[in-house]
């Protein structure tokens, strides 16, 4: 069956640029990511020495939740490192940086990518800025957790949820990466045609496999402009 509901929105802040990497709760860059001085910028740095010269791989938890995931170098042309947010912001940062140690690139992905998506040459100067949001309709990323959360998936605060075999998971990273092992979330840009006139709005399409239902899926396509979505349930006996 059918449902066609509208989706309330909602505002989401966005990322902050380089300059402002040391501000509080706007800060891209986290507390234990290697920073250095030039100029009174700070620019990011690839963490060396937790990673025996860029040749171990290893991923640790902090105190605050966050999962950070360093990448080695080693048989590679760049560094890379991600960082799993707690169970209330749910996404994951994503950074590359050069061989010389400079960052390269770094953006938020929910899975789709959100917010400032910031690049960078060998110097650490910023060379681009690409604004993920823009892409976007009037639907944003928080808007579709949110109605994934008035659907009753989960709930951020408490850990709860009907998606895992696990009735209650920890908020902290372990939230976001065990939930999105069963849901997919992905976004199709508008269609424009040669006139500049949108023929078709953009959509947000959540797949859901929930472990506490096996073999049946939820699928919800959602108009990026309106937020009305149409909700189906199928029963799919092949495993994913």
């Amino acid at each position: 069956m059918k449902l066609i509901i509208l989706l309330l929105m909602s505002l989401m802040l966005s990322c902050q640029g380089q300059n402002k990497l040391n501000q509080k709760n706007n800060s891209i860059a986290q507390e234990d990511t290697i920073m250095i001085n030039r100029d009174s910028v700070q620019i990011e740095y690839y963490d060396f020495n937790i990673t025996q010269n860029g040749t171990q791989s290893l991923a640790y938890e902090r105190g605050d939740g966050w999962l950070m995931e360093w990448w080695s170098m080693k048989n590679s042309s760049y560094g890379a490192c991600k960082e799993y947010a707690p169970a209330n912001d749910f996404y994951v940062i994503y950074k590359e940086y050069h061989l010389n140690g400079m960052i390269k690139e770094r953006g938020k992905f929910a899975p789709v990518a959100f917010g400032k998506r910031e690049y960078f040459d060998e110097n650490g100067n910023c060379i681009k800025i690409v604004d993920e949001d823009k892409k976007f309709g009037a639907v944003k990323r928080e808007d579709i957790i949110h109605l994934l959360e008035k659907e009753g998936w989960f709930n951020r605060q408490t850990g709860e949820n009907i998606i895992t075999e696990t009735p209650i998971l920890r908020t902290n990273y372990k939230f976001y990466r065990e939930i999105m092992q069963l849901m997919d979330i992905t976004f199709k840009r508008a269609v424009i045609n040669k006139q500049g006139k949108e023929i078709e709005p953009p959509k947000w399409f959540v797949t859901i496999y929930p472990e506490t239902k096996k073999y049946y899926v939820t699928r919800y396509i959602i108009d990026g402009n309106t937020g009305k979505f149409e909700k189906t349930e199928t029963f799919e006996p092949l495993e994913r």
